[in-house]
């Protein structure tokens, strides 16, 4: 018998990269999307007008990078990658109003009309699947390199670099979410943001030396 909470997941991922150049410069630019809707299945218990969690995941990726050769002994290299997710996913793991966990939980004995896999307490296994959780994440990282050989011994290393991003967390009850008129926790909605933002800049300065001993040793 198929559990009516599940049903067939499915995932794609299109994937296209360009590289090439001259001898004074050189490029890379690829970019990726990848989607993935998991086994979770609630659509048939979304009360009227309202919709049910999902365990959806979209992801978007760039990429380019760019290398220049202005001199013989001056290397440029500039990259950058950006990234957003989007992610959605219903109550699960260690949680009393989780959808797997009241399933677990239930008593097959309480069964009945508005209580269809028999939860103990808390919020029916239906009414817990229009809480809604979903997650934003936008993160840009890039560098800019410049690579110098004062001479064959001595070589100059600089990169700057920087990281940012921003985070959004949403915890979503709908208004009248107790479909079965079980719950009484928050009967007339919540909406819950959390928002991450960081930014984070570096600096990375390396200078080399290196000399022979004789034919043996070099340091």
């Amino acid at each position: 018998m198929v559990s009516p909470h599940f049903g067939t997941g499915h995932t794609q991922t299109y994937t296209a990269s360009v590289t090439g150049g001259t001898q004074a410069v050189t490029y890379y630019v690829s970019g990726r999307l990848a989607t993935e809707d998991g086994p979770y299945d609630g659509s048939a218990f979304a009360g009227p007008g309202m919709r049910v969690a999902n365990d959806e995941s979209r992801r978007m990726q760039f990429n380019a990078n760019v290398e220049l050769f202005p001199r013989d002994d001056v290397r440029i290299r500039v990259s950058s990658n950006y990234t957003e997710m989007n992610h959605e996913v219903p109550d699960t793991n260690n949680n009393i109003f989780g959808v797997l966990s009241s399933i677990i939980n239930s008593r097959p004995e309480r069964a009945r009309e508005g209580n269809l896999f028999g939860s103990p307490a808390f919020a029916t296994t239906r009414e817990n699947w229009h809480r809604l959780r979903d997650q934003e994440v936008q993160r840009f990282g890039g560098a800019f390199t410049t690579v110098w050989q004062a001479s064959p011994n001595i070589a100059v290393d600089a990169t700057v670099g920087v990281d940012l991003v921003n985070q959004r967390g949403v915890r979503f009850l709908p208004f009248g979410w107790n479909v079965d008129a079980f719950t009484g926790s928050n009967i007339l909605g919540q909406r819950t943001v959390s928002d991450r933002n960081h930014r984070e800049v570096t600096l990375d300065l390396k200078g080399t030396w290196s000399t022979s001993f004789g034919d043996d040793w070099t340091a």
